[in-house]
This record gives structure tokens, sequence and C-alpha cells, in this order.
């Protein structure tokens, strides 16, 4: 299992994918729905490698604001203390999730070296235990 699950809609799939190699290559093990293989029962793995993680990062956007698979892996972490939200495009985080501090990652170009991702990656060490 995972230290790190990423939570996202599908039309954030590339920032994912740049943060989620990111964080790998600070350490982390991660997780995200690209490890999905053809014929599995999705669900029940989500929910598997969502219980598992030590942290849980949700990518807030315009789009993931309307996703109820988003909203439900972002109340779960909330719920399991283990949420870090990141802003993507400007927007806050919806009603219910303000309450965790969200680091601001509108604009961000991949750069391992900018101040979100070391927040980030200080954050996520705090979470796992590190």
């Amino acid at each position: 299992m995972a230290d790190v699950f990423v939570s996202y809609v599908s039309e954030d799939r590339a920032i994912a994918e740049q943060i989620s190699r990111r964080l790998e290559g600070a350490g982390f093990s991660v997780w995200w729905d690209r490890h999905i293989h053809g014929g599995v029962d999705f669900a029940p793995e989500i929910a598997r490698q969502l219980d598992a993680a030590k942290v849980v990062i949700v990518l807030w956007s315009t789009a993931s604001l309307e996703s109820g698979w988003v909203r439900d892996e972002a109340q779960q972490a909330r719920d399991d203390n283990k949420l870090i939200p990141l802003r993507l495009d400007g927007v806050q985080p919806p009603l219910g999730f303000r309450q965790a501090q969200s680091l601001d990652f509108s604009g961000w170009n991949g750069d391992p070296t900018v101040e979100a991702f070391a927040a980030l990656v200080d954050s996520a060490r705090d979470f796992a235990g590190r």
C-alpha cells in the first residue's frame, strides 16, 4: 500500500501525474487510479488504497468541485485526519473542506523547487510520520 493517495478528476489527470511523479521523486510511494488494471472492480480497490494511505492529497479545481468521487475521498480523508487539499485553478475547496489549510498550486508548472511543492512535501512528511 502507498504512503500517498491522490484524488482528482480526469480533467486534471496531467497535473495529478506530475504531482505523483514529483512526490515519488521525493521518496513517497503514491497511489492514484492509473494503478487500476482492466477488469478490476475499482470501487473496493479505491477504498482499500484510501484506507491504507497515510496522506490523501485532494486536487480541487473547477472540475473536481462537481465530482462525487472526489468529495467522498476528501470526506474520508478529512474524517481520518489525513487530508492535504491543493487548489489548482484558484477555486476554494467546497464548503465542508475549507477548515484544512490548502496549498495554492494554480499555475504550478511541475517545478519541484517552488515553494508550494516544498510545502506539500513537508506536509506529506508530517502526515506520514517521517
